[in-house]
């Protein structure tokens, strides 16, 4: 089961966290409100931490920057109040698996930890739009596989995984394999990240070079239509 450990000056919202993380199935070892105790509370031997943004000096810098590093190896799930300062410099030298707002809903702490835990960056999209970027950067899809393209393109057009499946004559669990594999090539939080129009997503190709023509399951294909292998 994975630990975690809460590191912030606002006892009432840590008291809140650690009993959202409970009732998600993590185990909360404590929460502290300075750094310096967390660590003398053998805070390197816990899965992940919670940290606030306040507690560490991230501004100014220019070269990649790991909070605590040296003093806990764990991942790090970085909390910014909407007031904190913080910028794009900021956000791309800092190097930590998660950014969350203090003011995150419950689903999104949910989603932002499980996903950090499982080896995606996660980044709340309230922190994108602090920065001035209301759409999340744009995918490289260069690392797909032809099958995750058609996944992607189904999932953007507003197919459920069940009827992705039926189009491509795969099972769900399938489906749902591929699009695992999907949000951790493209590093995406989760499904309803995959918000960019459907043109702009290259469309997977047969051995010999032709474009598949992916189809709603309600339609009929094209004549010239050719299924790719499972």
């Amino acid at each position: 089961m994975v630990s975690v450990a809460i590191v912030s000056p606002l006892e009432i919202w840590s008291f809140g966290m650690e009993a959202i993380l409970q009732s998600s199935g993590f185990t909360v070892v404590g929460h502290w409100t300075d750094r310096g105790e967390a660590l003398a509370a053998e805070l390197p031997g816990v899965d992940l931490l919670i940290l606030a943004r306040r507690l560490i000096e991230v501004s100014g810098r220019t070269n990649p920057f790991r909070p605590l590093d040296g003093d806990y190896g764990g991942k790090i799930i970085l909390v910014l109040e909407p007031e904190d300062d913080f910028s794009t410099k900021d956000f791309i030298t800092l190097e930590v698996e998660g950014l969350l707002l203090s003011s995150a809903r419950v689903d999104e702490v949910r989603d932002c930890v499980a996903s950090v835990e499982h080896g995606r960056r996660w980044v709340d999209p309230g922190i994108r739009l602090l920065l001035g970027h209301a759409e999340p950067p744009h995918p490289d899809y260069n690392g797909l596989s032809e099958r995750e393209l058609e996944v992607v393109r189904l999932a953007a057009s507003g197919l459920s995984n069940k009827r992705i499946a039926r189009t491509l004559h795969v099972s769900d669990g399938t489906v749902k394999m591929h699009m695992h594999h999907v949000l951790a090539k493209l590093r995406l939080a989760s499904r309803s990240d995959l918000v960019w129009p459907i043109d702009d997503i290259p469309a997977a190709s047969t051995a010999k070079g032709q474009a598949l023509h992916l189809v709603h399951p309600d339609q009929q294909p094209p004549k010239d239509f050719t299924k790719s292998g499972a």
